[in-house]
């Protein structure tokens, strides 16, 4: 098991590239990005390929911990209401790949009302739920695979391939879409779907928030 979970975390720092492919379309060079759910920052060292600046944030202090000695370029954010403080650059991006669905509702609407006042421009949101993981449930019945509304994505389908096991995260019910255009509303942003998924799971949607 030890095995397997070493050539995952390596997949996870190699799918980054994959995901830069659509990120990047959404970035600019006078961008300075908040990158919330960072964790080594693998994706945020990518990033900063096609930005300003960008600021990384992560509840797990083991990861914080690992990117500032794998990426001593990034600068971490210890807490999001931190952005409002003068010594951090004006944020014109938001970023939240993967992360949403461990979300509650009154965190999302807290961060929304922040990013607001701070006058975010863009909050791109990849891997919202889309529906489609009720029908990979059956997914579970079959061997190896530990599977129960958890992370079905691109690396784990490679894990799969090479190892026959797959590796799959508990979250809550991922957020209701209903409920994210109400919360976009509420704090003056306009969503909208994109074509690409910008994220890890072959099954879900990316949204791009703008102010309105």
């Amino acid at each position: 098991m030890l095995k397997y979970k070493k050539v995952y975390e390596t997949l996870l720092r190699d799918t980054s590239s994959f995901v830069i492919l659509n990120l990047k379309y959404h970035l600019s060079p006078k961008d300075v990005v908040l990158d919330i759910g960072s964790a080594q920052g693998h994706l945020s060292s990518r990033m900063l390929n096609f930005v300003n600046l960008v600021y990384c944030y992560d509840i797990s202090q083991s990861a914080n911990k690992k990117r500032a000695i794998l990426f001593p370029s990034l600068v971490s954010i210890k807490k999001l209401d931190d952005i409002q403080k003068t010594k951090y650059k004006e944020i014109s991006i938001v970023t939240l790949i993967s992360v949403i669905q461990y979300m509650e509702l009154k965190e999302i609407d807290h961060l929304f009302s922040l990013f607001q006042k701070q006058g975010v421009s863009k909050i791109i949101l990849g891997d919202v739920d889309n529906g489609v993981s009720k029908s990979l449930s059956a997914l579970s019945a079959l061997k190896n695979i530990f599977f129960n509304k958890g992370l079905f994505s691109t690396l784990n389908l490679l894990m799969f391939y090479y190892y026959k096991v797959i590796f799959a995260r508990e979250f809550p019910s991922s957020i209701a879409l209903g409920d994210l255009e109400k919360i976009c509303q509420n704090n003056g942003f306009d969503i909208c779907k994109v074509d690409n998924n910008i994220g890890l799971c072959n099954y879900k949607s990316t949204f791009i928030c703008t102010q309105s």
